[in-house]
């Protein structure tokens, strides 16, 4: 989560980091490369499949009758539309895969578990957006959306708590960093999210 960052993104988290440790805070790295791979088996999956699969039943039990492609037909951008199409033909996600991606999920909530207890974190720490805000004619690069959720999923998916904290310069652009607690430690994290955000803050 904390490689292939860029330039500007990293000089910030690192710097408030550096802030932290200053004040007392203790730092562990941590090897998270069999997380984030077995995270990547999830991202996507279950959301499309879920969707596709509970979209249209949903607008039945509203009471909706034209069908959920008229709802589709209505999609004006091309790389939405794209996804669309792929996932009505060839590409749809079958039922199997999906069971295993659901299987992979609990399975990535006992690894973060056995994670947070074998290194004794209280918190996991990491830049929130690896890559540093697009110039808005860059924005609607296909592959942008993916480098822009790549850290955040994992707490998605793990069903952690997790808040994110600005520590860019002023008057530039945002870079978040961002903090992950253990399952159901919600107020946990809010607490101790708050005094390291004065700290950083002054």
């Amino acid at each position: 989560m904390w490689s292939d960052l860029d330039g500007e993104v990293e000089r910030a988290c690192v710097n408030a980091l550096s802030l932290l440790r200053k004040t007392g805070f203790e730092f562990v790295e941590i090897d998270d490369a069999d997380i984030v791979e077995l995270n990547q088996t999830l991202t996507f999956t279950v959301p499309l499949y879920e969707f596709f699969a509970d979209f249209a039943q949903s607008l039945l039990s509203l009471g909706w009758k034209h069908g959920i492609h008229h709802i589709f037909a209505q999609v004006d951008d091309a790389n939405v539309k794209g996804i669309i199409n792929h996932h009505l033909g060839e590409g749809a996600i079958k039922p199997a895969h999906y069971l295993s991606s659901l299987q992979n999920g609990e399975l990535l909530k006992r690894k973060m578990d056995e994670l947070f207890a074998r290194h004794h974190i209280k918190l996991l720490g990491y830049p929130t957006v690896p890559c540093r805000v697009p110039h808005l004619d860059h924005a609607d690069r296909p592959e942008f959306f993916s480098q822009a959720i790549r850290n955040t999923d994992l707490a998605s998916n793990a069903m952690l708590p997790s808040i994110t904290i600005p520590v860019g310069p002023e008057g530039r652009l945002p870079v978040g960093l961002s903090f992950d607690a253990p399952r159901a430690r919600d107020a946990f994290l809010l607490s101790n999210v708050s005094v390291i955000e004065k700290v950083l803050k002054g």
